[in-house]
């Protein structure tokens, strides 16, 4: 799988985000992440040694990371 990064802005400090997840963004967010593999729809506020990480969700296709780029329409 080629490393796919797809994002949008929320509003002034929040973007949606649907990419792999790094091991920086794991350690902005505060869940526990056992695999890190696939690709993760996460929200991510703030910027710098400050932002935050919510993941809502773990996509293990890229068909599937495909079709959800395309429905939340990320670039």
């Amino acid at each position: 799988m080629d490393d796919l990064y797809f994002s949008a802005p929320i509003d002034n400090e929040r973007t949606l985000c649907l990419a792999p997840i790094t091991e920086r963004r794991r350690a902005m967010s505060s869940q526990q992440i056992d695999d890190p593999s696939g690709y993760f729809l996460y929200e991510l506020t703030g910027s710098g040694e400050s932002a935050r990480v919510e993941i809502i969700a773990r996509i293990l296709s890229e068909d599937a990371v495909h079709r959800l780029r395309d429905m939340l329409k990320l670039d």
